[in-house]
């Protein structure tokens, strides 16, 4: 069976987020990704753990390996290059 057609949600989700999703299931993985309507059917199926870039930048922020201003300029690229992020600055994300 095939993640990419046996789809629980409106729409099936990509080969890619599949792939994350079958290499997590058998590796006792986590699935990274921002995508929440597509992958959650399939998280909350597999009781997978889900972690986001959100989630990503906030550990390197508390474990002191980036500041503030660096998480901004992370974000700030990512959605140059139309990654879907729920805020418009690492900075509004944090204070949410």
């Amino acid at each position: 069976m095939k993640l990419s057609s046996d789809y629980f949600s409106d729409k099936p989700i990509g080969k890619g987020e599949a792939a994350v999703i079958a290499h997590a299931r058998k590796h006792n993985g986590i699935v990274a990704s921002n995508n929440t309507k597509d992958v959650m059917p399939y998280v909350e199926k597999y009781n997978l753990e889900r972690i986001t870039t959100g989630d990503i930048l906030i550990m390197a922020l508390k474990e002191g390996l980036i500041t503030e201003k660096e998480g901004n300029l992370i974000w700030s690229k990512m959605l140059k290059h139309n990654r879907w992020l729920n805020a418009d600055s690492f900075t509004n994300y944090l204070n949410k």
